[in-house]
């Protein structure tokens, strides 16, 4: 790190920095500039720092003192599997399974390659990888079954469901529809 010890003053300024208009930095944010008058995108101020344009990279940095709060979405348990922050929610979502995704109050999705959406949308069940269960009270346990819309359910493997209330829990590779 070079010092300014020794240094004279018409030889170094221009790296050092400086207020846009060359007076103290007080309450109003201030741009900051190198000693030709160089922009940087910094502005100051007793209670703010600003960066104004470009790209702040924090690469190997460690931040600290930022105030906490939901991103939305966590990592599940289940590997590569995403769900709903538990603290945006009254029940945990659950992603327990490989590559599975759960949004939503009480979602789950326990099983591999399975997706939950809803208010208590559920893809699960013994066998049940690959299901797909999108709105409130959703059950999706078969496998590779699809239920959308209020409380569809499907046991059956294969099978599609789309409405409220439809149910399939014995014809494999069915489609019912309200």
């Amino acid at each position: 790190m070079a010092t300014l010890t020794g240094q004279q003053i018409d030889q170094s300024y221009l790296g050092l920095l400086k207020t846009n208009d060359n007076a103290a930095i007080g309450a109003t944010a201030k741009a900051i500039q190198d000693g030709s008058g160089g922009a940087t995108n910094i502005e100051l101020s007793t209670t703010a720092t600003n960066f104004v344009s470009g790209t702040v990279d924090f690469t190997g940095a460690t931040v600290s003192g930022l105030p906490g709060g939901s991103a939305g979405l966590e990592n599940g348990t289940g590997s590569d599997s995403l769900q709903s922050a538990s603290s945006l929610t009254t029940v945990a979502a659950n992603a327990a399974g490989n590559d599975s995704i759960a949004l939503g109050d009480s979602a789950s999705a326990t099983r591999a390659d399975s997706i939950a959406i809803g208010n208590g949308a559920t893809a699960n069940g013994t066998g049940a990888d690959g299901s797909i269960a999108i709105g409130k009270g959703s059950i999706a346990s078969g496998n590779k079954s699809i239920a959308i819309g209020i409380n569809g359910t499907t046991a059956a493997g294969e099978a599609i469901v789309i409405g409220d209330d439809v149910d399939i829990t014995g014809s494999d590779r069915a489609i019912a529809t309200w």
